[in-house]
């Protein structure tokens, strides 16, 4: 018994040591198909950067909020993303990006809130900034409301 454990122990290994030799090496843009050890393309949305015997392709990246699309995903570059005009990247690769505070999104486009209008969260609206009937303790800014010398008398337009 043992006899026919070791037997088939080696041509277990002698058949792995074949299958591996035989492997593709693909170029970039391409993988093994497992079953038939071929090379074939990267399928849609996907990519793979380097040559060698791959056998998945990873996804493209997509652009995310705040951002746009500079270089399309290929079959072997990812896709290249940037920042749309006066968003702040929150990534390296700039594939998310924000509208930050003192600031607010129009359109496409994130611009300064005008004189008069604060926001002091990122990705959020400009507001105006509150009237004081008894005058301002604390000028408002573009990232904070003004502050009221007598608070109970604070008043909204």
């Amino acid at each position: 018994m043992f006899f026919y454990m070791k037997v088939l122990s080696t041509l277990l290994c002698l058949l792995l040591l074949q299958q591996n030799a035989s492997a593709k090496d693909c170029p970039a843009g391409e993988m093994v198909d497992y079953q038939t050890q071929k090379c074939v393309a990267c399928p849609e949305n996907k990519y793979n950067p380097k040559s060698g015997q791959n056998l998945h392709c990873k996804h493209c990246s997509e652009c995310g909020k705040g951002s746009m699309v500079v270089v399309k995903c290929t079959s072997t570059t990812d896709i290249t993303c940037k920042c749309k005009e006066g968003f702040t990247p929150t990534d390296n690769q700039q594939q998310n990006c924000v509208c930050k505070n003192g600031s607010e999104v129009r359109g496409e486009t994130c611009s300064e809130c005008r004189k008069g209008y604060f926001s002091d969260k990122d990705d959020s609206t400009c507001q105006k900034w509150r009237e004081c009937k008894s005058g301002i303790e604390i000028p408002g800014t573009r990232t904070s409301d003004a502050v009221c010398k007598n608070a109970s008398e604070e008043g909204w337009s």
